[in-house]
């Protein structure tokens, strides 16, 4: 029994070179600096810190970590966090906030993100968003999925775009490549 935990929680061997591992602790640090000066700046106050959308934290790890994974390319974390928010929402207009909503919003992000070719993990956060804001902001409404949800995802591809070209990494990746 020991020895099967014991596999269960050892960390798999990764051959990742010290470089590229400060290289992605560089990048997420820019995409969500960026992304967070920008909101600020939009929103000045308290507003702006909300409008900086937590899923957002996930969709850097897979874009400036693993920039090759079919997860983190462009459409699929524009797509996929703006589907998903967009489903977070219409689970709350159905079925309010609580377990049946959540369960809804998920799923029905799933589904979306698989209809339109954009899963993207972090997704799946963004579709909590709405559910889990009780206080009646405007997180529940679809527009929350455009503004911040969406733009969000715009400010951190671009920055993780142009972060790329300078840290001579390849992203985008090519239609076809690791898909």
């Amino acid at each position: 029994m020991s020895e099967r935990l014991d596999r269960l929680f050892t960390p798999t061997p990764v051959a990742v070179a010290w470089r590229d591992r400060f290289v992605a602790t560089l990048g997420a640090f820019a995409g969500i600096l960026l992304t967070a000066l920008i909101c600020t700046w939009l929103m000045p106050g308290r507003e702006g810190a909300m409008v900086l959308v937590a899923s957002m934290g996930s969709s850097s790890v897979l874009l400036f970590a693993v920039p090759e994974s079919p997860f983190g390319q462009p459409w699929q974390v524009i797509g996929g966090n703006i589907v998903s928010a967009l489903s977070g929402a219409a689970a709350v207009q159905l079925f309010g906030h609580g377990p049946l909503a959540a369960a809804t919003a998920v799923s029905l992000g799933v589904f979306g993100m698989a209809v339109l070719r954009c899963m993207h993990p972090p997704g799946g956060g963004a579709s909590l968003l709405p559910v889990l804001d009780t206080h009646g902001s405007a997180a529940a409404t679809f527009g929350f999925a455009l503004f911040p949800v969406g733009f969000n995802a715009v400010v951190l591809v671009l920055v993780a775009i142009l972060f790329h070209r300078f840290s001579g990494r390849a992203y985008p990746h090519p239609r076809g490549r690791g898909q």
